[in-house]
């Protein structure tokens, strides 16, 4: 319980204020606000909050409009402890009982009780992180459908290019080939030639694949794609140039996160944008962290039954990334992490082994970074293991079948009225 309290309902243009307070006699004083978005504005409202001098003060995780107000009330001096950041969903009103003004004194109530969920906020140098880090997300999106479109409409003049080369877009020796067949090189089997040698198509090859007339507009168009997908790939280098600037203090961590088989400088400079260097204070437990990430299994039972169990919400940009990286992991980790995805896979299919590897990789992050002490790969027969015990339990399900017998003989499966063998039971 806080004896006084600010509930903000945060709008584009608007921040709504609500000022509770308990006096003599348990009585409740309450003041309401409101206050424009402009500079001048925003400093007005952070010293009226000084003025009023909360325990506390709440405010809903509006999209990134709540950044602003809450970066000026730590300049007015307000620590972390004093400032709540809530998802909207956790204080949503009834319908019909929605105005400004009761949703600002609604969070000033749940304030005051402390019947709320406080999210997690990062220090500032980490916002700025998360920022850049989301920005590189979608620009790889950006690049990928631009790409995409740059295949497609070659295909549109006949072209081929895909059935000669594995990337049209970032393949040195196909960029070439490629530009010289959109500018109409005289010389273009000679380019082909030139830059052919680590291509498995044969210069001939390629030379069929894109022998077919380009009229002028459509020309143009592809060009311009091509300079569109270039200026959006140094985009990307400059911009992750820049988060590798803001991240040299926590360089180390960053090595740490490297040691994990199958994360790269790029995704471990993308998960740490999103997390903070004291991760223990805010997620005690690795279990507490997955679920944050909302990489873990749900809980919802009633009246006895188990229900859907989905993951939660939580941090989508983190959750896209680590399962990326377990999807790298699965192909190109460690012999134990391998064997530990197909053991998964076996037992609940691709799509939801992905996400329980990405659950077992947060956890593996989570342990690295509090324990500050690099990834060891390790041996591991999981994989055996439930190989073994699958065919022991269709061994037990075949000897129970009606109207026909079977014995285990040496180690065989024999069928008693024919004697036929149908297999072997492999011993542990």
């Amino acid at each position: 319980m806080y004896r006084s309290a600010i509930g903000i309902d945060v709008h584009l243009n608007l921040l709504v204020c609500c000022h509770q307070k308990q006096v003599a006699g348990h009585r409740e004083q309450s003041e309401s606000r409101d206050f424009n978005t402009d500079r001048a504005s925003i400093d007005a409202f952070a010293a009226w909050c000084r003025e009023c001098n909360p325990d506390i003060i709440l405010m809903e995780s509006t999209g990134s409009l709540w950044q602003s107000p809450y970066e000026a009330l730590e300049r007015a001096g307000f620590t972390s402890e004093q400032l709540a950041l809530i998802n909207a969903r956790d204080a949503k009103a009834a319908a019909g009982r929605k105005t400004d003004r009761k949703d600002a004194s609604r969070l000033a109530s749940l304030a005051r009780t402390g019947n709320f969920k406080k999210s997690f906020v990062p220090e500032k140098a980490f916002r700025l992180q998360r920022v850049i880090s989301r920005d590189l997300q979608k620009n790889r999106n950006d690049i990928s459908r631009t790409s995409n479109r740059f295949g497609k409409s070659l295909n549109l003049t006949g072209c081929r290019p895909t059935t000669v080369f594995s990337d049209i877009r970032g393949g040195k020796a196909a960029s070439l080939i490629l530009m010289a067949k959109l500018r109409d090189d005289p010389h273009l089997f000679d380019v082909i030639k030139q830059n052919s040698r680590r291509l498995r198509a044969s210069p001939e090859q390629i030379m069929q694949a894109l022998d077919f007339e380009i009229e002028p507009m459509m020309k143009e168009q592809i060009l311009a794609l091509r300079k569109k997908i270039d200026q959006l790939e140094e985009y990307d280098r400059s911009t992750f140039e820049r988060l590798r600037q803001l991240q040299a203090p926590y360089e180390k961590d960053i090595q740490l996160l490297i040691t994990i088989t199958g994360i790269q400088e790029r995704s471990a400079r993308m998960i740490y944008a999103e997390l903070c260097p004291d991760l223990k204070e805010h997620f005690p437990t690795s279990e507490q962290f997955a679920s944050w990430l909302g990489i873990c299994p749900g809980d919802n039972t009633s009246a006895g039954k188990q229900k859907s169990g989905k993951c939660p919400k939580g941090n989508k940009h983190l959750r896209r990334t680590l399962i990326e990286a377990a999807r790298g992991l699965a192909v190109g980790g460690t012999a134990a992490l391998k064997e530990k995805f197909q053991v998964l896979k076996m037992r609940r299919g691709y799509r939801r082994a992905m996400v329980a590897f990405a659950h077992l990789l947060a956890r593996i992050i989570y342990s690295v970074l509090t324990h500050q002490k690099g990834f060891e790969p390790y041996l591991s027969t999981a994989f055996r293991d439930a190989l073994i015990e699958r065919a022991k339990n269709g061994v037990k399900q075949l000897l129970k079948l009606k109207g026909t017998k079977y014995v285990i003989a040496d180690g065989l499966v024999v069928e008693t009225k024919t004697g036929a063998i149908l297999g072997a039971v492999v011993s542990s």
